[in-house]
């Protein structure tokens, strides 16, 4: 979390705790732990009966746990599976909401056993997701239906607020996609689709805003395509610069895939704020992406992996500015209805009033 944001948390009055960071030398960690081990002799019973959880891990759930004892409170609300299911093993009991985000349902079960959750489903804790994609696979995962909450993450719409187009000069097409540059998101899918979609005559320019591990590969198709004038990389980028860009756009475009990790979109927030801009939107039907838009209406969903639909959906959208403002509009009108960030803090508020009961 950048300083900014720290300050911003500051000065509303929100308390934070920090319970500390793991030295970078295995001798250091050795000692961190010693000491943990001596202030709380019952982490050494917990190394001894865990099978699931690695040593930082088990260090840390107990660190968190004295925190949460130290630090009066009614309902807890951990973000993440994961960090729930450690508190749980570290002895924690008290009243929590726990959030899923994805990593937490789609790898940590396949890198720890499918049966991971299978404690912390058996307690009386709400868990919250942002898509019935979601719920379907904490169901699969061994959750309670009636103890699942669709809760949606929210947008800003002061931040990301609704763009006139309708008297933008005609040019190039300018498509922009904002994600971190990893397998998850398909890129390659993207730029082989614009390679398509130029060859069929249409004019077009990418603006990709994000970093990662795939930077490397994805300038290399870049290059392999010829797309070196078309396609830009503009690395990590501050959320206003996000936003001008979106401004700037004619349309929002990120073609996500399964990734051989598992990993997923699970709700797909960019999408969300590009609609709020007005921007119609062409995406893959993975994960829970196809409940963040209105498909036909608000933007364009193909299969996974649809070079030649993504290229279509690129065509029809440059050549038929009233579409996109068609779709700009409903997919603005959408959002609004559905993803509003006073809604889910307003849900989360009332779900904290009814647990701590």
């Amino acid at each position: 979390m950048a300083e900014a944001e720290l300050d911003e948390i500051d000065a509303v009055g929100v308390e934070r705790s920090y319970w500390g960071g793991w030295a970078e030398s295995s001798a250091g960690r050795a000692l961190q732990f010693g000491a943990d081990a001596l202030r709380d002799p019952g982490v050494v019973a917990l190394l001894a009966r865990n099978k699931r959880w690695t040593r930082p891990e088990v260090f840390a759930a107990r660190r968190m746990r004295r925190l949460q004892n130290a630090a009066p409170h009614g309902v807890l609300h951990i973000h993440y599976g994961r960090n729930a299911a450690l508190l749980l093993d570290a002895g924690w009991t008290g009243r929590a909401v726990v959030t899923w985000h994805g990593y937490d349902a789609n790898i940590v079960p396949r890198e720890r056993g499918q049966d991971v959750y299978q404690d912390l489903f058996t307690r009386d804790w709400i868990h919250t997701v942002g898509s019935s994609f979601m719920k379907r696979r904490l169901v699969t995962l061994g959750a309670r239906e009636d103890r699942i909450v669709k809760i949606p993450m929210g947008v800003d719409f002061t931040r990301f607020a609704q763009v006139d187009r309708r008297e933008r000069p005609e040019g190039p097409l300018n498509v922009v996609a904002v994600g971190r540059l990893d397998e998850m998101k398909g890129y390659p899918v993207l730029i082989d689709a614009v390679a398509e979609a130029l060859g069929q005559g249409v004019s077009l320019q990418l603006t990709i805003l994000g970093e990662g591990p795939d930077r490397a590969s994805i300038e290399a198709r870049i290059e392999a395509r010829g797309l070196q004038d078309r396609v830009r990389l503009l690395g990590a980028q501050r959320s206003d610069q996000v936003v001008r860009e979106l401004a700037a756009a004619d349309v929002f475009a990120l073609t996500g895939v399964v990734a051989a990790s598992g990993r997923v979109e699970t709700q797909g927030v960019a999408y969300i704020e590009a609609q709020a801009t007005g921007l119609p939107v062409i995406a893959s039907d993975v994960g829970g992406v196809s409940e963040s838009l209105d498909p036909g209406r608000s933007g364009i969903l193909t299969a996974e992996g649809d070079v030649a639909a993504v290229a279509k959906a690129l065509v029809a959208y440059a050549k038929d500015p009233g579409l996109r403002l068609e779709h700009g509009q409903r997919g603005a009108e959408f959002v609004r209805a559905a993803f509003s960030m006073s809604d889910m803090l307003d849900a989360f508020e009332a779900l904290y009033a009814r647990e701590a009961v």
